[in-house]
């Protein structure tokens, strides 16, 4: 009897050591989620003021008007790109359209196969939305799975039969098969996330998994210092995969985006 109840106590002791566990981790996924509820008001709120109006514009609250208003916005930054000797990128998410844009005219352009963006975009205020994008924004930073310029090392054959064979590994080599992702941060603090389209049985975790942990571990590090985490409003894009690496390899570096909203 003694054995029976000795291995009750320990099944109760590891229930309550399972329960207190759990309670932890159901305490801190709760934390961290209304953490990043603030830090997304917070941002709303930043945004708001960054890009608040000098003069009222009475009539935003009309549809019509508020819809014309964006349409000449967006048309200010593109006559604004004109002036840019170098590839620019115009996101036209009523279109579900990516263009690449040289001196005002479309070299490439691609249909969008999905998209998605993050409530805190459309939750500013009008003033904002068309000050947000009456002007480019400017690439600051970028990070891809894809090589920008591929290199290609020749040597010299020493017949036409190891020309041919020289040939043939070309063509092997030439098949990119790293996944299309790459992501675009901009001057503004808005993310624009590109991959290619989804194939069935594919996961993009892994090429997410990077970008998701450099945000939890910026979210717990304000967690410990008290302080709310920063927050990223994002523009994710998916294309088809000609399209997503046509687009990555003719940007320049710092490119100017320009998007229609």
């Amino acid at each position: 009897m003694k054995g029976f109840y000795l291995q009750v106590a320990q099944f109760i002791h590891k229930t309550k050591l399972i329960h207190i566990i759990l309670g932890i981790l159901l305490i801190f996924a709760i934390i961290y989620t209304a953490m990043g509820i603030l830090a997304a008001r917070k941002k709303i709120s930043e945004l708001n003021e960054r890009y608040r109006a000098e003069v009222p514009m009475p009539g935003n609250d009309l549809p019509r008007i508020f819809e014309i208003r964006k349409e000449n916005a967006f048309t200010e930054a593109r006559l604004s790109l004109t002036k840019n000797d170098s590839v620019s990128l115009i996101i036209d998410l009523k279109d579900s359209t990516v263009s690449l844009d040289l001196k005002g005219v479309a070299i490439h352009k691609a249909q969008m196969v999905n998209y998605t963006s993050t409530a805190v975009l459309s939750a500013l205020s009008p003033e904002a939305q068309l000050n947000l994008i009456n002007t480019p924004m400017k690439v600051l930073r970028q990070s891809s799975t894809i090589v920008k310029e591929p290199e290609i090392i020749k040597k010299a054959p020493k017949d036409t039969i190891e020309a041919a064979q020289q040939e043939e590994a070309a063509k092997q080599d030439s098949v990119d098969v790293n996944p299309s992702f790459y992501y675009f941060a901009l001057d503004n603090g808005i993310e624009v996330t590109f991959v290619h389209e989804h194939e069935k049985g594919h996961s993009y975790f892994p090429l997410f998994f990077d970008q998701k942990m450099k945000i939890f571990k910026s979210t717990t590090d304000s967690l410990k210092h008290f302080k709310l985490p920063s927050y990223t409003p994002e523009i994710r894009i998916e294309l088809f995969e000609t399209d997503a690496k046509t687009i990555y390899r003719a940007l320049p570096n710092h490119a100017l985006v320009a998007i229609r909203m």
